[in-house]
């Protein structure tokens, strides 16, 4: 389990993806009040304010992504699936990075600063992409020492 590259694949995904939750992703200033935006929502810096937008969605994806990255990890055993659960973390993690591009565009805003953490989901979709490569080689090698027995 440990052993296999596409294991510390995994894992890095999911490390990006936790970083991210505790990450401030942009700055938003609305009618000279400034905000964050983090994947748990928008807050205000200054006095409690709400631009009434639900992150609930952004939310909801983003920690079954990294559910479904740990996950895929213990699944060594069912490679099929193992592939299958790689192949749905890069799809959803195609709709978190376009979900978060939608609420910081949806807000009405006169300035936007975006932050590092933007770098995370591609970072850990590249992540993704190494380890399904990684199990559909394991995969194909399984395959042709079944094929030599």
């Amino acid at each position: 389990m440990i052993q296999r590259i596409q294991t510390l694949f995994l894992l890095l995904a999911a490390l990006a993806f936790v970083l991210l939750f505790f990450t401030p992703l942009a700055s938003l200033r609305v009618n000279s009040q400034d905000y964050v935006f983090t994947t748990s929502g928008i807050r205000s810096v200054a006095p409690v304010t709400n631009l009434g937008i639900s992150t609930i969605p952004l939310l909801a994806l983003h920690m079954i992504l990294t559910a479904i990255c740990l996950v895929t990890i213990f699944l060594y055993k069912k490679r099929p699936l193992q592939v299958k659960m790689c192949f749905l973390g890069l799809v959803l993690s195609l709709g978190l990075m376009a979900l978060i591009f939608f609420h910081i565009i949806s807000v009405q805003t006169n300035e936007i600063k975006y932050s590092w953490p933007l770098i995370l989901p591609p970072l850990a979709i590249g992540f993704i992409l190494l380890a399904y490569r990684g199990i559909r080689k394991d995969e194909k090698l399984v395959r042709s020492l079944d094929r030599i027995r």
